[in-house]
């Protein structure tokens, strides 16, 4: 029974993780669904200032806010997405007299709507490997299309590619499970997405 609950917790650990992943960023190829990144409109897909100073990221997290309401959105649920290195940066900006400019990014909060943090929005994006991205979502306008069930499958004969090479799980004495489950991901309203990008604050 420990062994089963092991194994169980870790497949829905890998389901949580890929969800993540594809809800945030898959473009919607093959059978993936399509990520917020892809579904924002055009005109929120906001490029930071290139200049990081305490004036210009205020004006970016402030664009961001914009994009949803200027557009009308009711931002009814509305929040954060952003990698770890962003909040640590966010939460030590300081100003000129040395006081935070984000003081309630310790209470999970900035600008007055609440964060949520992945390390699946990458660090290493750009033509110099470290921009990264912030997602600013009116989470009311998103709808998640989620089939309950799931296939399980076992199998000691399967081969799979660990990364560089194809492995048989009968050579290494291994048994192989995969798991498969169905969702989809779509906006009520686009206009509900804004995406900072080129985001190379504490690179």
């Amino acid at each position: 029974p420990s062994a089963d609950n092991l194994i169980r917790n870790d497949l829905l650990r890998a389901i949580a993780q890929t969800e993540d992943v594809a809800f945030i960023r898959s473009a919607g190829t093959g059978n993936a669904p399509k990520g917020l990144r892809y579904w924002a409109p055009s005109a929120n897909d906001i490029p930071v200032y290139a200049t990081v100073n305490l004036a210009n990221v205020v004006q970016d997290v402030v664009k961001a806010l914009l994009g949803l309401a200027n557009n009308d959105v009711p931002m009814t649920n509305a929040g954060w997405l952003l990698a770890p290195r962003t909040k640590e940066f966010l939460g030590t900006l300081r100003d000129g007299n040395g006081n935070r400019a984000f003081p309630e990014v310790d209470g999970g909060r900035l600008k007055g709507y609440p964060y949520g943090m992945t390390n699946n929005i990458p660090i290493n994006l750009g033509g110099g490997t470290n921009e990264s991205e912030i997602y600013f979502v009116d989470f009311d306008q998103i709808v998640i299309a989620d089939d309950p069930r799931f296939r399980l499958e076992a199998s000691a004969e399967a081969a799979y590619h660990d990364g560089s090479a194809v492995q048989a799980a009968f050579s290494l004495d291994q048994t192989v499970i995969r798991i498969i489950v169905e969702h989809d991901l779509a906006p009520r309203h686009n206009q509900g997405i804004a995406v900072l990008t080129e985001v190379d604050w504490g690179a």
